[in-house]
C-alpha cells in the first residue's frame, strides 16, 4: 500500500466509512509504515481537540451588548412594517376616494376626442356639450368632489395619527424591556 492511499483511508476512518477489511490493511500499513504511524497520532490529537474544544465563558457585559442589539433590530423592524403598512393603507384608500374623480375625467376626454373627429357640425354641438358638461361638472365638484377631498385629507391625518401612535406604543415596549 502506497502512503497517499493510507492518507485517504485514515481519514476515511475517522470518519467512519471504512469497513472491517480495509482497516485491516490500514493497521498493517501503520504498524510497517513509522511515517504514516505519525501523521494517524497527529490526526487522532486533532479529532480529540475537534471533538471536545476547551470552552471559555463569554465576558458578562457581552451578553447584555449583543441582546441590546437584537432588541433594536426587533423594535426597528417593528417599526418599518407597522409604518409601512398604515402608509400603504394610506395611499390604498386614497386611490379608493380618488378613483371615481379620475375615471370621470379620463371618460370625457375621450368623448371629446370622438366629437372634434366627426366635423364642422359637430363642434358647435361639442361645445355646447362642454358648456353642460363645465356647468355639470362644477355641480359635480360641489357635491361629490370637494367632500371626498375633505375626507381623503381627514383619511390621510389619522393615518399619520395612526402611525404616530404605532410607533410611540413600540417605543415604550421597547422601553419597557
Amino acid at each position: 500500500m502506497r502512503c497517499e492511499h493510507a492518507g485517504e483511508m485514515m481519514s476515511a476512518r475517522l470518519d467512519g466509512r471504512l469497513s472491517g477489511a480495509e482497516s485491516e490493511v490500514l493497521d498493517s500499513h501503520l504498524a510497517a509504515c513509522s511515517k504514516c504511524r505519525a501523521e494517524w497520532r497527529a490526526l487522532l490529537s486533532v479529532d480529540q481537540f475537534l471533538a471536545s474544544p476547551p470552552l471559555s465563558p463569554a465576558p458578562g457585559y457581552l451578553r447584555s451588548r449583543v441582546m441590546a442589539r437584537v432588541e433594536r433590530r426587533q423594535w426597528a423592524r417593528r417599526v418599518a412594517v407597522g409604518g409601512a403598512a398604515l402608509a400603504l393603507g394610506t395611499v390604498v384608500l386614497a386611490m379608493l376616494t380618488l378613483a371615481p374623480v379620475l375615471l370621470g375625467l379620463t371618460n370625457a376626454g375621450s368623448a371629446l376626442n370622438t366629437l372634434l373627429i366627426v366635423g364642422g357640425e359637430a363642434v358647435a354641438q361639442a361645445a355646447a356639450l362642454i358648456g353642460t358638461a363645465a356647468r355639470t361638472g362644477a355641480v359635480l365638484l360641489r357635491a361629490f368632489a370637494l367632500p371626498t377631498a375633505g375626507f381623503a385629507v381627514c383619511a390621510m391625518i389619522a393615518a399619520a395619527f395612526l402611525t404616530a401612535l404605532w410607533i410611540g406604543t413600540l417605543h415604550r415596549l421597547r422601553v419597557a424591556q
